[in-house]
């Protein structure tokens, strides 16, 4: 809810948008914490697209896709759970609602 209203107050907030990057950080966090990378991936999918497209500063995909590429190279190590080689690349596609050039530029980052 705090990423909506945000996205809908046209917040373009700080430079670096830390605000921004902080909130999806923590709904990151707790989805893992709940359900894993496959939760976390539902969750970008589910807010993403409300927030796409845009200006890039409500829905950093730069930010998110680190975020979620360290978590689950983290539990896949630990074995603590299996994770598809394409599972955050689909959930950042979802959240760009198709737009595969984004999701591209972020990984060619």
């Amino acid at each position: 809810i705090c990423l909506e209203m945000l996205y809908f107050a046209n917040y373009t907030g700080d430079a670096d948008s830390s605000i921004i990057r902080e909130t999806w950080a923590r709904l990151i966090d707790q989805a893992l914490s709940k359900g894993g990378i496959a939760e976390a991936c539902s969750v970008l999918k589910r807010v993403g697209s409300h927030m796409y497209p845009g200006d890039g500063a409500v829905l950093p995909l730069d930010t998110l896709c680190l975020h979620l590429e360290k978590a689950a190279l983290e539990r896949l190590d630990s074995q603590v759970e299996s994770v598809g080689d394409e599972d955050i690349a689909r959930a950042l596609l979802a959240a760009c609602k198709g737009a595969a050039e984004p999701v591209l530029n972020t990984y060619d980052q």
